[in-house]
């Protein structure tokens, strides 16, 4: 798939970021990424919501519009509602122990070794 969306450096950084822990090329995650983007824009436009993989959904509420730099663009209220997943994560980080967030870095990080060793 070809790619039509201008990337700022945040994302730039968060798909080379991905890449490196996944094994995957630049190209495959920005993909992703964007065909996810897509398929949250879908369920915007039946549902008012974005489902947030992993994190939990978004509430999108249109409120008017403005121009800004000569681009219109919408006014919106965003509401989120945090998955259980997430609330586990922040409790685990907050409490200063974070086991299912260390034993999942420990996997992925082995899982990446192993994919460059078996090359």
């Amino acid at each position: 798939m070809g790619s039509y969306l201008k990337l700022d450096d945040f994302e730039k950084s968060l798909i080379e970021e991905i890449s490196t822990l996944s094994g995957y090329s630049p190209t495959i995650v920005r993909d992703v990424l964007e065909s996810t983007f897509l398929r949250q824009l879908e369920f915007l436009l039946t549902q008012k919501e974005i489902l947030v993989p992993f994190l939990g959904k978004l509430f999108v509420k249109y409120v008017g519009e403005e121009w800004v730099g000569g681009t219109k663009l919408a006014k919106v209220d965003v509401f989120f509602s945090s998955s259980e997943l997430l609330k586990r994560f922040v409790g685990e980080i907050q409490d200063k122990k974070s086991p299912t967030l260390n034993n999942l870095m420990q996997k992925k990080i082995r899982g990446a070794l192993q994919a460059l060793l078996d090359k």
